[in-house]
């Protein structure tokens, strides 16, 4: 099978998307069901959900269009303290090519040529289980997503209540460079100058979280791909980890009390 260009449409148009006959062994969900069964589970969480794109996408067999459109959507959600973006994405097929799928991180894809990626995948097959395999799984996704943000919450509070020095600026930033490890050598002075006059009010300089934030700026300049991409963050995070972990661990309680506090 082939696939053409995506299509961005609006909710309304994924309700009255069509949805193939069931057989014997393969039980398709329409696309509706699967995005409100994710859309429930966040609503049901008090996640704040920011926007929501979805696409269908036509696929062909043999050069004929099928009467059958897959769906793919990508939902953007913020954490509770505004630090960062959690995203999902989530695809359905109604031409057997996969099953319903979610993933979820700060970082995901979800591309018609069959490309889904994050730190949290889930996938049911349209069999005759595939509603209750689904949710029971989207329940689980969710339970990883608030978990990892709790654990971001707890290390970037730590990245604002770190203070550094001018010499702590410079020795952070050579200690990125050291073998391109977490970015280019010959973006050392961008990083600095982001740092010293950031391009947003919000990451004055004075402290850990706005030279991690020139870090992520300038990553903005260099492309790469997704793996090297992905070992980069893990190296940067390392060294702010490393450097901040008083002012992490010092966080960690604090956020341990509120949880059992809401229990």
């Amino acid at each position: 099978m082939k696939i053409n260009k995506s299509h961005a449409v609006d909710y309304e148009t994924i309700i009255q998307s069509a949805t193939p006959q069931a057989t014997n062994t393969w039980r398709p969900v329409p696309h509706s069901d699967v995005m409100n069964t994710v859309i429930e589970e966040a609503l049901h969480r008090d996640l704040n959900v920011r926007e929501i794109k979805y696409q269908l996408v036509d696929v062909y067999d043999k050069k004929v269009r099928q009467p059958y459109q897959d769906m793919f959507a990508t939902m953007f959600m913020e954490s509770s303290n505004g630090s960062f973006e959690n995203m999902l994405g989530i695809r359905n097929s109604h031409n057997q090519r996969f099953g319903a799928a979610a993933c979820s991180g700060s970082r995901v894809i979800v591309c018609s040529n069959m490309i889904f990626s994050g730190e949290h995948i889930i996938s049911s097959k349209h069999t005759k289980n595939v509603h209750a395999n689904f949710n029971n799984r989207v329940s689980g996704m969710f339970d990883n997503i608030i978990n990892n943000w709790t654990s971001q919450e707890h290390r970037y509070d730590g990245y604002k209540d770190t203070t550094i020095s001018s010499n702590e600026v410079y020795r952070i930033v050579g200690e990125a460079c050291r073998n391109n490890q977490a970015i280019p050598a010959g973006k050392l002075n961008k990083v600095i100058d982001e740092y010293e006059s950031p391009s947003h009010d919000d990451f004055e300089p004075g402290n850990a979280w706005s030279l991690f934030n020139a870090f992520t700026e300038i990553y903005k300049e260099c492309p790469t791909s997704i793996a090297d991409s992905a070992k980069r963050g893990i190296a940067l995070h390392s060294i702010f980890d490393t450097h901040c972990s008083d002012a992490i661990e010092t966080r960690q309680p604090e956020k341990l009390q509120t949880l059992l506090a809401l229990n």
